[in-house]
């Protein structure tokens, strides 16, 4: 995994980009837009939870939420953040968890954290622990210099071949500049 300790330089960013007073709406339209297929209640595995803020959404909307977060800075604002939620956040990486644990969950949740691990098919593997469906957020990888911090980047083409032993459905985003610039998966179990 490439370093990426964006939460020691910088803080609960997720946070106030998520705030209406933000310039950053378009962070705002990937979470609210993301988490809406959710139900009220289930299990949920938040992969790269960061600091937290959809986790938190998820947990108030009634999902019982597992975080797994390399970066414990980022963790800890988690915990700190959630506590009083039905939420356990994990200091690990996905590689780690599926190779640790069978654990099983009725979701899977993942916004902007595929492109910075090292092992794609971790994903796979959770996904085939997941009960109903999962949804993957990612940076649109079709443009020509690749981000630093990525260690992959994906179009919509490399991501229906990663997942192409499950159903899939892009998800649309509302706002024109969010849609050009992020991809969204529903992938079925």
């Amino acid at each position: 995994m490439v370093e990426y300790n964006k939460y020691k330089k910088r803080g609960a960013i997720h946070w106030r980009w998520y705030s209406s007073r933000h310039k950053n709406i378009g962070y705002k339209v990937l979470v609210d837009e993301s988490i809406v297929y959710f139900p009220n209640k289930g299990t949920i595995i938040d992969i790269g939870c960061g600091d937290g803020l959809p986790s938190s959404l998820l947990a108030k909307k009634g999902l019982e939420v597992t975080g797994i977060e390399p970066e414990i800075t980022g963790l800890k604002m988690a915990r700190d953040r959630l506590s009083g939620l039905d939420f356990i956040g994990y200091e690990t990486t996905i590689e780690s968890f599926v190779s640790n644990t069978d654990q099983k969950f009725d979701y899977l949740y993942s916004l902007n954290t595929i492109e910075h691990i090292e092992d794609e098919y971790a994903f796979v593997e959770m996904m085939k622990r997941i009960r109903n469906f999962g949804i993957v957020v990612t940076d649109n990888g079709d443009k020509p210099q690749k981000h630093s911090y990525h260690t992959k980047e994906y179009t919509i083409e490399s991501l229906n071949e990663l997942f192409k032993d499950f159903r899939i459905e892009q998800i649309y985003f509302s706002d024109e500049w969010t849609n050009n610039h992020f991809i969204g998966l529903k992938i079925y179990a």
